[in-house]
Formats: C-alpha cells, structure tokens, sequence
C-alpha cells in the first residue's frame, strides 16, 4: 500500500510538471476562454430564470425552497446556504427531514443583507483585486512562475539519472528537466549541465541537484556532492545554491560548492560570491574559501577543482598566460625617477604616498605584445573571447589605447596621496603634471556621458559646492592635473598649489620618501603607520587589555612602510622597510641580526624549495610570548603551572633552553610516494632536548591509555658513531614517523632515516645549497653578508617525476611550465630598528609559473582527492 501511495504521488507530480510546462497556443486558449464565459452566462440566466426568490435572509425564505432542496432543484450556492442554515436552526432541520413544522421560529443569525448601494459592489471588486495583486506578488515565484524546461544536458560522461519516486530513468545529451525534478550522477561519471538563464554546473561523480526557477531568481538545490557553477551575468534577481547546511548567492562568477557528508565547502574561482552559513553572512573572493563545520578542513581551490573536466583547458590556459607574461617582461619601462614635482605640493599630515611612472607608451608596446598572443595561441585567444561576452564596455584594447593617449598629455610621474583628514572623508588624490594643452577637451571627448565624472578649471572648482552624491572631480590646470571624490580635499590642494608647498616635504614621511629618489625611483609606495596607527586608536579605542597587548607586542612602536620596485642594468629590484620607532621589541624584535644559517649547509643544492631565519633566544621568545599571554589572560600564569606539572616539564629550562635560535625548512628531494622534506633545527643542549622528547611521548601515551588506537612509539638505533630516533605515531590506523638524530650541534628531521643521513652526508661532503653558485647568483646585491632570513624556490626540478602520474595533455602543460619557471630568492634582514626585505626576483619570487608549479605538487599527493 506505501508503495502504491508512492507511485500515485510520483504520478501527480510527474502530471502537474507536465501542465505546468506545457504552453497551449494562443488560438486554444481564446477559444477556451470563450466557452467559459458562454457557459457562465447561461448558467446566470437559468438560475434567474428557476428562482424568484432573489436573496435567503431567514427562516421563512429557507422553508419556502425546502421542497426545492430536498428535490435538488437548488442551484450549488443556493443549497451552500440552505445547509448551512439547517445546521444551526432546529426549527428548521426538524421540518426538512420531517415534512411537518415546528412552532417555534429561530432566526437566522448569519443573514446576508440585500446590498442597497451598487457603488459598494466597486469597493468589494476593487479590494479583492488588492488582495488577489498582494498575494501574486508574495507567490509569484510558486505559482506565476514561467513554465517549460529548467535546464538541458550539454555533455556528460559515465551515467546520469533523473531520480524520483517512481525509480530512476537515465538521461541523454540534450535532454531538458523541468522544475524539482533530481538528477544524479553516477559513480565515475561526470555531467555538464546548462540553466535555461544560461549557467552553466558541472557535476561531479555522485552528485545531486534539482533546479527551481521564479519570476527573477534561479536555485540550484544541491542534495550531495561536488558542483563547480559558471553563473551567467543577470539583469535581475540572483542565481542561488541551497544545500543541506548553507546559502550561495551569486551575479555571474566562478564557484565550487561541495556538500558532503560531515558539511559543505565554498571555493571562489572567480568573482564574487556571498554565503549564508552558521548563521552569518560571508563574501568570498577569488583563492577563498568557506567550510561549514570544523571536521572539514580547507583545501586549496586548484584541488577542490582538480576533477573538472576542463582542467586540461585550465592548464593549457596556465601555459598561455605564462608565455604572455614573460614576453611582458621584454616592455621597455620608463627610465628612473631622480627628483618629484609634486612630492613637495602635498599637504604635511599624508600618510600614504605612492607614484608610478606615466606608463602610455608601455601600455602601448603591451597591447601589440598581447594582439600577438591572441593571434598566435588559440587557447588565450578562445579564453579572451569567453571575457569579452560576459562583459559590457571598453574591452582591453580600447583601454589601453585610451590610457596611450592619456599618457602623451600628462608628465613622467603619477602620485596617489591620501592624508588623515581625506582618508577620513573619501578624498584621496591623484595627481600628475600636464605635458601639453588640450587635456580638458580630451577627457570630455573620452567620456562625454560619464554622470559621475566632472572635469572642471580652477575658476569652477572655485565655485564648486560640495556634492550629495560621490563623484570624480578632476581639475584640470595648465601645470597640474588633480582628481578626487572630494571637493573639500580638492579646493585644499589647489590653495596648496598656488602657494607653491604644501607642507609633506618638511614632515619627518615627507623627506623619507623624498629620499628614495636620490637613488632613482620605478614604483614607489609608503605608508606612516605610525600615523595611522594613533589615528586608528583615537578613533575606535579598543578595550584596554587589547590595547595593553598590542603594546607588549612591540608593534605599537611601527614607524613606516616603504616598499620599492625598479629596473636597473636589466635587473630587476625589490626593496621593502619596516622601520620603527626606537629598538626592536616584544614579537617584533623576534627576527635576529643577519647572521650565518648553518643549517643550509643540510640542504642540496637541487632542492625544491627552502626557507630558514635566524631569531633572537627562544627562551626571551618564551618571555615575550609569556608577557602577553599574562597581559591578555589573567588565568594565564595559573594554566601555564598546571600544563608544566601535567606535562612534567618546565618550558623555559627543559625546551626553550635547549634550542638555538635557528631553524631551516627544505623540501629536498623526491615527492612520490612521500616528500622528503627536512627540518634543521639549532640546538644548545642535545642531551636535555632529548630528555624532554622521552618525557612528551611517555605524557602523551598515559593521556591516551584509554585509547589504544593512539599510540607513540619511541626507538632508537647507534649506527657509525650517531644515535637515530624514529617517533612512530598511531591514529585509528593511520601511521606516520618521523626520524631524527642530533649532530655538530643540530637536530635534524625527516621523514624516514635515509633522507636524515643523506642530510649529514650534504653536511659533509660541502655540496650544499648554501655554497652553490646558481643560489648566489640570485642573492641581492647589498652591504650584508648575511641575512636574518632567506626563502628560495626552484620548483621546476620536482615536476619530472610527478609528469608520470598525469594524463598526456597536462603532462605536456606542465612541461612547458616547467621549461619557462625560473628560481627566486627573497632575503630579510633584522636591524636594530628595521626589518629589511630584498630580492631580485619577479614581485619577490610570487610569479604565475611558481604558484602553477605549487599547485601541481599538491595535487600530486596520496589522499589530494578523497571525498568527504
């Protein structure tokens, strides 16, 4: 019986799918339209024509028509109302069933007065047309909602089910779905599936969804698995994505949702998406993501994508961009900056300062690099086309020819300045000097319709007013060209610029940064934190402990940020400071002076990647971090007692104590089947060191007696002269070791003991990263001759072996990538009142082949594609 009711229930949801989807002809509908009204009139005139009586009002009227009634001569409202009433009169009830009358009368309580005034028949029509408009707009979406397909299968692979009640049918290319209905893939198959408002979802194995549209807005209902959705640019309304635990809501991006077992995962490929989750609103972006519970961990989103289909193009695409980016690279920039115009004309209180050179005719030389590209690779040139559909305006072409034009009325330099008071208010300023006359007429020309554009002189600025609303004010003079959103911010530099200064150059920032063009300046920004910082506290104090440790923290005391990026003989530099107000304290004191780093010397030279720095003890790390712990908790001191006498050991002497202050990170050598990373580690007191290591595992083996499928073990094995220690940890299972030994005053570990003693073996034998002449000639060119901290990447020896496990088609990608990606280098150095970052590599080492490169190595790992 449970099933039938099944099936009857599939079948009156299968039906009314089909009428809803279903659209007659116009020429059906008039003509049944027609014959409803014909139908309705005669029905008026008969009921007219069999009953004189016009209204029932009482008792006396309904036991005139009972013989009627009881005949079933009555029409349909007229029996309503004589059913009701015999239900609440005796009398009555008594004379219909019974034939006889009863004396006693009682009247009708419930009579519908005879309507006296026509006009009242208007206000009822009109109020009920209200109530039927209210009630449309609120269920517009559930029954006004357009009929006919939700979506049409563009291209799957493996099987595809449309699931329901009723069983399962399976689904072909080009078959459509209506509105609710579930469709499903199965295991190892894959489906691309197209919106009827143009998005388009790909589905992974397992996954399920239903498709709902309203009048505006389109939901995907995803009941399990992965999905990455290519929403379609919309006029109005919103393309959402409900699962079981959160809301996705987007205006044409680029997203992953993954709803599984123990919670849901958001990743944002492109654009922008907003999700409603654990009871808040969160806006993700482009490399971001969100998990809705804890026991689902972030993964990064190339991995959370790596099943797609279109990887193969997403890769091919990397290839593309990386040729393109390299061939940027040969763009003649403008020569260095020695001395700023405009530098003097800003107003004492700046806090950020930035200037760029005037770039119109590398803009130029790039766009003919890019028209080459496009015309030379079809892959850049398909994915370009994709672009310019989804978007509306200029197209890069046009922008870059109008910023070549811009360039020739306008001077070598283009500052952005923003002081305390504009920051405050939105009044920033951009501001460049004029070349040659005719920029007025240029920006009108460019931009005849723009609303919120305003260019004017300095007679018109004069008798500007403050504007309600925010728009770009440009004033356009004979020496100087200055845009703001603000007019008050505008009519004050003007007024600076009649009189010649402005004030910046006197200020303490102002000749920081007016002493960067002494050595010739590219890109230039600074920002006064200090500034900013007091500022920030006036105006949004924070509670008091907070404040006490933001004090202890010792970064209360930052000065200034000064970072740089200029060509020079070919060669391209990057410099960054961090000053600070006096000494180095608290965590910002933690970086050490430029020191030796003898624990490169562990590292080969065709290592990956490496990393290592210097730092002050780690016992006065221990004090600072102490420091702040008792600032911000004053339960703090108490905890901290407890932990020491359950762990049976005292952090400062028995840990903290026993290490040096230095410590190197390298991934060095193979990947497949484990990476062989390594940890270099300084040590003072080897012997107590591993006292305390003994005494965690006995700890941590009592706290887990209760659970014996948690469990570490501890061996260890003498061999030529060096004790090796392998901690073997057990987790419901899963195992895992790490190896290690102490030797010439270091710890080292890895994961297994052949890459512990192949370490000691680069130790000795002096092939190391540290004294390779490829790793120096990356090194920046300074005064230091050692550096407080050093990260290094060459990624492109690791791709070799992973090639193997890919498909032909990404093998050949990351090939090229590889052949194309070039190792980097950044160093920093911790002085007494600075911290100083330098490289000589692209944006310091972030380039596009670099992190592709990282990406493939990830989802080369075992386990990189489990299902949660």
């Amino acid at each position: 019986m449970k099933q039938q009711d099944k099936n009857s229930h599939a079948s009156l949801d299968q039906a009314v799918a089909a009428v809803r989807a279903e659209q007659p002809e116009n020429e059906a509908v008039r003509a049944a339209g027609e014959r409803v009204w014909q139908r309705l009139s005669e029905n008026a005139q008969s009921a007219a024509g069999s009953m004189a009586l016009n209204s029932i009002r009482g008792c006396d009227d309904v036991r005139k028509i009972l013989s009627r009634y009881r005949s079933g001569q009555l029409s349909g409202a007229q029996a309503l109302l004589v059913e009701s009433h015999l239900h609440e009169c005796i009398a009555c009830r008594h004379e219909a069933e019974t034939g006889k009358r009863s004396t006693t009368v009682v009247p009708w309580q419930h009579e519908l007065p005879r309507a006296t005034n026509p006009g009242f028949r208007w206000v009822l029509a009109a109020a009920a047309m209200v109530v039927i408009a209210v009630g449309g707009y609120f269920l517009q979406d559930k029954l006004f909602s357009r009929a006919g397909m939700r979506a049409r299968v563009e291209s799957m692979g493996g099987q595809l089910f449309r699931v329901g009640f009723s069983g399962e049918q399976p689904l072909k290319v080009g078959d459509e779905l209506g509105e609710g209905e579930k469709i499903r893939t199965g295991g190892g198959s894959r489906a691309m599936i197209r919106l009827r408002d143009g998005s388009l979802v790909e589905m992974n194995e397992r996954a399920e969804f239903a498709v709902s549209m309203g009048v505006r807005d389109t939901t995907i209902q995803l009941g399990r698995g992965n999905i990455i959705v290519q929403a379609a640019k919309r006029k109005s309304g919103h393309l959402y994505v409900a699962a079981k635990d959160c809301r996705v809501a987007v205006t044409g991006t680029v997203f992953s949702v993954h709803s599984g077992v123990k919670g849901s995962r958001v990743s944002v490929i492109e654009g922008e998406v907003r999700v409603a989750a654990l009871g808040a609103n969160s806006v993700l972006h482009p490399g971001q993501q969100l998990s809705t519970n804890a026991a689902v961990a972030t993964v990064p989103v190339q991995q959370e994508i790596a099943w797609s289909q279109n990887l193969d193009k997403h890769l091919a695409l990397l290839v593309a961009f990386q040729h393109l980016e390299n061939r940027l690279e040969t763009v003649q920039m403008p020569g260095l900056r020695y001395e700023s115009k405009i530098l003097p004309l800003l107003p004492a209180n700046t806090v950020l300062f930035a200037s760029i050179p005037n770039l119109g005719d590398a803009a130029q030389q790039a766009n003919l690099l890019f028209q080459q590209e496009l015309q030379e690779s079809p892959v850049l040139r398909d994915w370009w086309q994709q672009v310019q559909a989804r978007k509306h305006g200029p197209d890069l072409q046009e922008i870059l020819n109008e910023v070549h034009a811009l360039g020739g009325y306008l001077g070598d330099e283009i500052v952005f300045a923003a002081s305390l008071g504009g920051v405050r208010h939105g009044g920033p300023l951009v501001i460049a000097q004029v070349r040659k006359a005719g920029l007025k007429e240029f920006i009108a020309q460019e931009y005849p319709n723009q609303a919120r554009l305003r260019v004017v002189d300095d007679q018109e600025l004069k008798e500007l007013s403050a504007q309600p609303d925010k728009e770009l004010v440009i004033l356009v003079r004979p020496d100087f060209v200055v845009a703001s959103g603000d007019v008050a911010t505008l009519q004050s530099f003007e007024a600076a610029l009649d009189a010649g200064n402005g004030g910046f150059a006197g200020s303490p920032f102002g000749q920081r940064m007016a002493a960067a063009y002494q050595s010739g300046v590219g890109i230039l920004f600074g920002a006064n934190l200090q500034e900013m910082t007091r500022n920030q506290v006036t105006d949004r104090p924070y509670r008091h402990h907070s404040q006490e440790v933001f004090q202890s923290s010792g970064f209360s005391d930052l000065q200034y940020l000064v970072a740089e990026r200029k060509e020079v003989n070919g060669q391209m530099l990057n410099h960054a400071d961090l000053t600070f107000n006096g000494p180095r304290r608290g965590v910002a004191s933690w970086l050490a002076a430029p020191a030796a780093i003898g624990g490169l010397d562990f590292v080969s030279k065709d290592a990956g990647a490496a990393a290592a720095f210097v730092t002050k003890s780690p016992a006065a790390i221990l004090d600072d971090a102490l420091n702040i712990a008792y600032t911000s908790d004053p339960k703090a001191e108490t905890n901290i007692t407890r932990g020491e006498s359950e762990l049976h050991i005292r952090f400062r002497e028995d840990l903290a104590e026993t290490l040096g202050g230095e410590v190197t990170f390298a991934l060095d050598g193979p990947i497949l089947p484990t990476p062989s990373w390594k940890v270099v580690v300084e040590v003072n007191n080897s012997g107590r060191l591993q006292s305390t290591i003994q005494q965690l595992v006995a700890d941590a083996n009592e706290h887990n007696a209760d659970h014996p499928e948690r469990h570490v073990s501890m061996e260890q094995e003498s061999v030529n002269g060096l004790t090796y220690y392998v901690l073997r940890f057990q987790d419901s299972g899963k195992n895992a070791e790490v190896d290690y030994t102490f030797t010439d005053g270091y710890l080292i570990l890895a994961p297994s003991r052949a890459l512990v003693m192949n370490a000691i073996g680069i130790h000795q034998s002096g092939n190391s990263l540290a004294r390779s002449n490829d790793f120096h000639s990356l090194l920046p060119n300074d005064q230091h001759a050692d550096v407080s901290a050093v990260v290094y990447q060459n990624l492109a020896p690791l791709v070799g072996p992973v090639l193997q496990q890919l498909p032909a088609s990404q093998a050949r990608s990351f090939q090229q990538l590889a052949a194309e990606t070039k190792p980097s280098v950044v160093c920093a150095y911790g002085d007494a009142n600075a911290v100083r970052v330098a490289s000589n590599s692209r944006f310091f080492g972030l380039d596009l082949n670099t992190l592709a490169i990282s990406t493939l190595l990830k989802m080369a790992q075992p386990g990189s594609y489990r299902v949660d």
